[in-house]
């Protein structure tokens, strides 16, 4: 039997995985089993994501605020060289696969870890896993030549170029120059592409400058309005959903949301003039990301338009589920 493909995204601030069996996405969370913190009896396995891995046991996402009291997340570079960073991938791995397999993976990266730490990825991920998951015991193996490194934002156009087979269904992109504005959670990255090539001289990030910044300003008002502090997942929730409950009263956050995504969108448009010429280097430029249904409308150019729940996909999950197209057009696994 030959390799099974995965496509995987480790953010910042949601890990993301495709299989031909599932789709996952979950908070980018650890919370490790330890001295009196005991996991048995207090998991739902309809839902919760507790694996057995390397000698330790591990709540993962949203379990890891459920279940643990000290929850690991890692943001910017380094957190590749954390042990969270291969156990995400572990418990993404597990709970889309369901069975042991030599693997063909295609990792979207976050276009600075593309183009600066792509061996560091590479040594991280390849290997052998024994995972325990919901009783059972599954083995993987990764080769190194089996793991493949696209930037983020590229995944996304083959969201757009591709079907759910990989094959080209929009020939509009193949012959075009294409920026691609990536709203993730800690960065916003802008890629460019000339014909399908990534031009990495016209590629930029800029760092604090995603969903985590549309949560600070959530954060900020809500500590001083109403002297509370919420988890990252209560300001997730809060962001989408355009409130938060205090007490028995809903309050509405929209005019607070507002300002911050056109905040934002401020910043990306400064970014965009002094790089890409007001956006007038790109024939067509992509909104994506979790941050792009958020932030998208308040982008001024008439050339761009965002991924949305409009082309059948929420925003954050494009970018893998597109690179999952490409794994099977480029036949890199089953």
């Amino acid at each position: 039997m030959g390799k099974r493909l995965l496509s995987v995204d480790i953010g910042n601030v949601n890990t993301k995985a495709v299989s031909s069996r599932a789709e996952i996405a979950f908070p980018s969370f650890v919370a490790m089993e330890s001295g009196a913190l005991d996991f048995d009896g207090l998991t739902d396995t309809n839902g919760d994501l507790v694996i057995e891995y390397e000698g330790s046991r591990l709540a993962l996402g949203h379990t890891a605020f459920k279940l643990g009291r000290m929850d690991v997340s890692q943001m910017g570079r380094y957190r590749v060289e954390g042990e969270s960073y291969r156990q995400l991938f572990a418990g993404a791995m597990v709970s889309v696969l369901h069975r042991s397999t030599d693997l063909g993976v295609v990792a979207s990266l976050p276009v600075r870890f593309y183009m600066n730490a792509r061996d560091e990825v590479r040594k991280r991920l390849a290997g052998f896993y024994e995972i325990t998951f919901e009783g059972q015991t599954y083995r993987f193996k990764l080769d190194a030549e089996d793991l493949h490194l696209i930037p983020e934002g590229f995944g996304s156009i083959c969201y757009m170029l591709l079907n759910k087979a990989g094959q080209v269904v929009s020939g509009d992109l193949l012959d075009k120059r294409v920026a691609v504005i990536d709203i993730g959670g800690r960065t916003t990255d802008g890629l460019f592409f000339d014909n399908l090539e990534l031009i990495p001289n016209m590629c930029w990030g800029i760092d604090k400058a995603g969903m985590s910044s549309l949560w600070q300003v959530l954060d900020d008002y809500i500590q001083s309005a109403y002297g509370r502090t919420l988890s990252p997942l209560d300001l997730d929730k809060a962001l989408y959903e355009g409130y938060f409950m205090h007490g028995p009263e809903r309050v509405s956050l929209g005019s607070v949301i507002d300002d911050a995504a056109s905040t934002l969108a401020q910043r990306i448009v400064g970014k965009v003039n002094s790089e890409w010429d007001g956006g007038n280097e790109a024939e067509l430029i992509l909104i994506t990301g979790g941050g792009a249904e958020h932030v998208g409308t308040w982008l001024p150019w008439k050339h761009a338009f965002s991924i949305d729940s409009a082309y059948g996909i929420k925003s954050h999950m494009a970018n893998v589920v597109g690179a999952y197209r490409f794994g099977l057009m480029r036949g890199i696994g089953e």
